[in-house]
């Protein structure tokens, strides 16, 4: 959980369009992906093939997946935002809006 002081539920709303924190970066790079590419059993060549995908695709190189950059999002949120007051856990339960409109190269920063 973030180390960060902990805010009553009103104080969040009251925050609305505001920058609350920000997370450190987190490096893209290959190993990662293919550790990604391991665990989700998702090995296409856009992401885990180098020489392929630089020849045969407009990347330029592998390409993160959409899911594993989502993912990185609880732990920026563990680093960047400050815990609920009284509450003790969340759960994940669903997307509503989510579309992956940018790919991010291996070697890139998020």
């Amino acid at each position: 959980m973030s180390d960060l002081t902990s805010l009553p539920p009103a104080a969040f709303i009251d925050r609305i369009g505001d920058e609350i924190g920000v997370s450190k970066w987190f490096k893209i790079d290959q190993t990662r992906i293919d550790a990604f590419a391991e665990v989700v059993e998702d090995w296409q060549f856009i992401h885990v093939e180098p020489e392929r995908a630089r020849s045969q695709t407009p990347f330029e190189g592998t390409i993160a997946h959409g899911f594993l950059i989502l993912s990185l999002l609880s732990a920026m949120l563990y680093e960047a935002v400050p815990n609920v007051a009284g509450h003790t856990m969340g759960v994940n339960y669903g997307f509503d809006k989510v579309r992956f409109l940018t790919p991010v190269p291996a070697g890139s920063k998020v």
